[in-house]
């Protein structure tokens, strides 16, 4: 399975990317005088360019993949980052248009490129950058973010092992469904399984679909993982 980790951590070359040719445009149009070989540039530019349309082909298609595998209406900041991404390759295909076949507008394609590189910053700031921000933290528990015993030390699992995939103060999708209220449903959201304890851990060790599974958490994580999804 594709998961927020891989996708975030493939993003950042994307940047990167994105950076470099930054620079290219600056170096080429925006120097009196040239430092560095206008076709060494060019070729850097190139390649480079490839290198990212490449790689936000199959980021998107990764993100396309985890809203089919996860069957739910996306979260604000989940539309928004669709959004910049559709702005963002929309902007990149009227720039290689007018490179490539509509010369007279030329002189635009600086402006296009420039506007590609901070649509880029924006859509990775609204998922990797995020997931990188928020990554390893504990979710609050119900009640103004305290509690006690097993429920507590199951968020600090939570937020540990679960939090990169799933919201557990809002049933909104991250990856998978978000947890708030999961045993007062009737069925698990994605298997459809009736919310049990068993099923609960079924769900971690053999999960359904595309899952990682989380055999190895020890009989006390799970107890206290258990105590806390009970608490939402």
């Amino acid at each position: 399975m594709v998961t927020l980790w891989t996708k975030s951590v493939l993003s950042l070359p994307l940047v990167g990317l994105a950076v470099v040719n930054l620079v290219v445009m600056l170096e080429l149009s925006g120097r009196a005088e040239r430092r560095f070989s206008p076709g060494s540039l060019r070729l850097i530019h190139r390649i480079s360019g490839g290198a990212y349309i490449v790689l936000f082909l199959l980021l998107s298609y990764f993100c396309l993949r985890v809203m089919r595998v996860s069957g739910q209406e996306l979260s604000a900041r989940a539309a928004l980052h669709g959004g910049l991404a559709v702005a963002t390759l929309l902007l990149l295909c009227l720039k290689l248009a007018v490179v490539r076949f509509y010369r007279k507008y030329y002189s635009m394609a600086t402006s296009f490129g420039f506007a590609v590189v901070v649509l880029t910053v924006l859509t990775w700031a609204s998922s990797g950058g995020y997931y990188f921000t928020m990554r390893g933290t504990s979710p609050p528990l119900p009640g103004g973010g305290r509690g006690e015993g097993l429920a507590l030390d199951g968020a600090v699992v939570f937020g540990g092992s679960c939090s990169g995939c799933h919201f557990a103060d809002r049933t909104d999708t991250r990856i998978g469904p978000g947890l708030k209220g999961l045993f007062g449903l009737e069925r698990l959201p994605t298997s459809g399984w009736p919310v049990t304890e068993e099923n609960v851990l079924r769900q971690l060790k053999t999960p359904f679909r595309d899952m990682p599974p989380f055999a190895q958490l020890s009989k006390e994580d799970v107890e206290a993982l258990l105590a806390f999804l009970r608490s939402l």
